[in-house]
């Protein structure tokens, strides 16, 4: 049976990043043996635990989310994955309009994920090395490497989180969650295309001052 966990992590693609750090988490040491030579798991055990450091550091609310918003966009490449979820309609940006886009895109999307992060973050407690292990890591096309991992939650459901990094001259970075097989990148990036289709480009832009605005909700 179907948990209500479970059915809310599996439907909320656009939240996976929260979903998956709120079930309190740190990597454990990568077993060698199964991960490629690469920084790739290495970039993925320093995001959990950059993320969990960062509930400790500030008492006020707004403080955490932008501490956990850094520590998100410290390992994502935020500039390509924003571009990514667009698509093809990023040509139909004016240059003019692509510095806005990228800026509330962050503020949006990222900033978003930081906010239900900490929320989820404050209900939890405990050894956090029993809820996150690295399983596998393994090359996909040419320039991405996929990184496999289990999470387990404080009801002990266990959840398949794959991390997809690309390699770049700079050193990889992230550029997809996929929970349960429901991919961040494909979910925001259908989400933002009806709202092109409805409203265009500029449609858009407004949508996403206006959530700014709100805060990111």
């Amino acid at each position: 049976m179907i948990t209500r966990r479970r059915a809310f992590w599996a439907c909320r693609a656009a939240f996976l990043v929260a979903c998956l750090l709120s079930s309190q988490f740190i990597a454990r040491e990568p077993s060698g043996a199964d991960l490629l030579p690469g920084r790739e798991a290495e970039i993925v055990h320093g995001l959990a635990a950059d993320i969990w450091r960062s509930r400790n550091q500030m008492a006020e609310a707004a403080g955490r989310r932008q501490l956990l918003s850094n520590a998100i966009e410290a390992k994502t490449n935020v500039d390509l994955l924003s571009r990514l979820v667009l698509g093809r309609h990023w040509r139909s940006l004016k240059p003019a309009d692509r510095d806005e886009y990228r800026a509330l895109f962050s503020k949006v999307v990222i900033g978003g994920l930081a906010g239900r992060l900490d929320i989820l973050l404050d209900e939890l407690d405990g050894p956090l090395e029993q809820h996150f292990a690295i399983k596998s890591s393994g090359a996909v096309g040419k320039r991405d490497v996929l990184v496999r991992s289990e999470v387990v939650a404080a009801d002990g459901q266990s959840l398949s989180v794959d991390w997809r990094l690309r390699r770049l001259e700079s050193g990889p970075v992230i550029i997809d969650l996929i929970v349960e097989g429901i991919s961040l990148l494909v979910s925001q990036r259908a989400e933002f295309a009806a709202v092109v289709e409805r409203g265009q480009i500029v449609g858009l832009l407004q949508t996403l001052r206006r959530r700014a605005g709100a805060g990111g909700s």
